[in-house]
């Protein structure tokens, strides 16, 4: 297994966010309004990595963004983005800027986004383009890579 794997990278950075939030709150109490958000983003997160594992379930074909994979999956919360579950985690770490009032965490949602998207996403799109050619690059056309 990858040392880096995209779960492991999320809780890294969530165990990073999570502090840095407390350390840096801007506010004594965070406003309800930014409660309601942060659990509404937790919540979205949750269900497109539930949602988007279990399309991969169904398919029969790998999660595991190293391996290549067997099945082409665009139906499900695959029809609003390519990278459902990613984005899911990406939410998380943003949520938690607002359950402390802070910016400051919102780096570790950057700094998720931008390493996977160099080290697991380009690399997915390749292998999806090697194995599924011309209805991959229609996909690719139709969905965006994060929203």
């Amino acid at each position: 297994m990858n040392k880096l794997a995209p779960p492991r990278l999320f809780l890294l950075l969530l165990m990073l966010a999570i502090p840095l939030g407390i350390a840096t709150r801007t506010l004594k109490e965070t406003p309800t309004g930014f409660y309601v958000m942060g659990i509404l983003l937790v919540n979205i997160g949750i269900l497109l990595n539930y949602f988007g594992d279990q399309e991969f379930k169904i398919a029969e074909t790998t999660i595991k963004p190293w391996e290549k994979p067997t099945r082409f999956v665009s139906g499900g919360v695959f029809k609003l983005t390519r990278n459902p579950m990613y984005l899911g985690m990406a939410l998380i770490l943003v949520s938690v800027a607002f359950f402390f009032s802070s910016i400051a965490p919102l780096a570790t949602a950057l700094v998720f986004i931008i390493f996977i998207t160099k080290k697991y996403i380009k690399m997915e799109e390749q292998n999806m383009l090697e194995q599924f050619g011309n209805n991959y690059l229609k996909y690719k056309k139709r969905v965006r890579r994060w929203l």
